[in-house]
């Protein structure tokens, strides 16, 4: 079994059945774990350090969270179909899905299991290139900057009458996924799974057009 790795999951449900229930979903997506006796007792630290924080919808101590910034990937968890009162409380802290159990169980661990697996998973630079016209040196440019990138970079050709950047690179041999493979009009897929199925080579990842054609719809990788 491998260990749990990334950032960690953040549970205060006082409903011990339910508690016990929520354990397993974050053991079953490889999470680790912290628990918190309720919500007026997550510190500031583990509130804003967390890759995910789970709460109680029956919770009286969630007003203590007004004190804290506002944070993405707060779940509300109950046993019932959520009352009024737990839309209320959904709404103070931000919540981005209020989930019954065990009937939105499956909703709950593709939720969790979609979470970054490392902190710095989440934000990056975008440069953006654009060529005012062909041959203006849109692609070299990108080539370059990819190339040059101290920590790695992903290119991603846009252009649909291109005939693709692996052929720039001389990577049109190199295995891996090109636009017309690629399919993510439904579901996630995380960065690392991304990287390792596009054509890649020494820090720099590519996703290219293949001889048919050049970009595909960036709307896909973008959500």
């Amino acid at each position: 079994m491998e260990a749990n790795t990334g950032q960690p999951i953040v549970v205060a449900v006082g409903d011990r059945q339910l508690s016990n229930e929520i354990e397993r979903i974050v053991a079953a997506a490889g999470k680790p774990l912290v628990l918190a006796t309720d919500a007026g007792s997550i510190s500031r630290q583990a509130w804003t350090r967390a890759g995910a924080v789970v709460l109680d919808g029956a919770d009286t101590s969630m007003a203590a969270l007004a004190q804290l910034p506002r944070r993405s990937r707060v779940l509300l968890i109950c046993r019932d179909e959520p009352t009024n009162e737990v839309w209320r409380r959904a709404v103070e802290v931000g919540a981005e899905q209020v989930l019954a159990l065990p009937e939105d169980e499956a909703t709950l661990v593709a939720a969790l299991s979609a979470m970054p697996s490392t902190a710095s998973a989440g934000r990056a630079p975008v440069i953006v290139v654009v060529g005012g016209c062909g041959g203006a040196g849109a692609s070299v440019l990108c080539a370059a900057i990819g190339l040059r990138a101290p920590s790695g970079a992903m290119i991603v050709d846009a252009d649909p009458y291109g005939g693709g950047m692996d052929l720039l690179l001389g990577w049109e041999d190199i295995p891996g996924l090109r636009w017309p493979d690629v399919d993510m009009r439904g579901g996630r897929v995380s960065f690392d799974a991304l990287r390792r199925a596009l054509p890649h080579r020494r820090g720099l990842v590519v996703l290219s057009g293949d001889r048919t054609g050049g970009g595909g719809n960036v709307e896909t990788i973008g959500g």
